[in-house]
């Protein structure tokens, strides 16, 4: 490669397309902007679009937006209207978004291990409440099973076993894998939010 030097040296400026979100002709001012109808974007239960994303606003009208974890603004379209969505990046919180009533599946375990609680689970209790969460592994997802208030069930002395491990284990596992399938539908959905256009509005 030939040595850098004045003669031989250039710059060249690149083109760069600037998209402007407008309305009959005219750019959408911040005041606009701000009026569109706040919607979520994303079916929280599905994890697809409720409608055709056009592309991410680089404006934060709301103030914990400072304090807020990565997110983008996007504009979309529902129908023959416009709205605008705050997405924030996928987290996944073990309580609210693994959280399954599966204590049917632990009681199941239980009698199946000669009455005594599973080595992969590990129970806890709310001093407030005085319910049980179990926590444990299953199919690779962190899950929290509920155990009601009161003496836990695996430790009861007149407990009768009447749960079937392998009828209870099918339904964990199918609420485990619809669970999973909706974390990947999220996932797949801000890969698509982050690949989206800048639009420029009027400031």
């Amino acid at each position: 490669m030939p040595a850098l030097t004045v003669h031989n040296a250039e710059v060249k400026t690149a083109a760069v397309e600037i998209r402007t979100l407008t309305i009959s002709g005219k750019q959408v001012s911040l005041a606009v902007f701000r009026q569109l109808v706040e919607a979520d974007l994303i079916d929280s239960e599905s994890g697809l679009f409720r409608g055709q994303p056009w592309g991410v606003v680089n404006y934060h009208p709301d103030k914990v937006c400072a304090t807020a974890s990565d997110h983008r603004h996007v504009v979309w379209q529902l129908d023959s209207e416009l709205r605008r969505a705050a997405v924030p990046a996928p987290r996944f919180n073990r309580r609210s978004n693994a959280f399954f009533e599966e204590g049917g599946y632990i009681q199941a375990a239980y009698c199946a291990n000669g009455h005594l609680l599973p080595a992969w689970a590990d129970a806890k209790r709310d001093p407030e409440s005085g319910d049980y969460d179990v926590y444990f592994q299953f199919d690779g997802l962190q899950c929290v099973a509920l155990q009601p208030s009161g003496p836990a069930p695996w430790a009861s002395s007149d407990h009768q076993c009447t749960t079937n491990a392998d009828e209870q284990r099918g339904w964990l596992k199918s609420d485990v894998a619809e669970e999973l399938a909706r974390r990947r539908q999220i996932e797949a959905r801000w890969a698509e939010i982050v690949a989206l256009p800048q639009l420029f509005i009027a400031v």
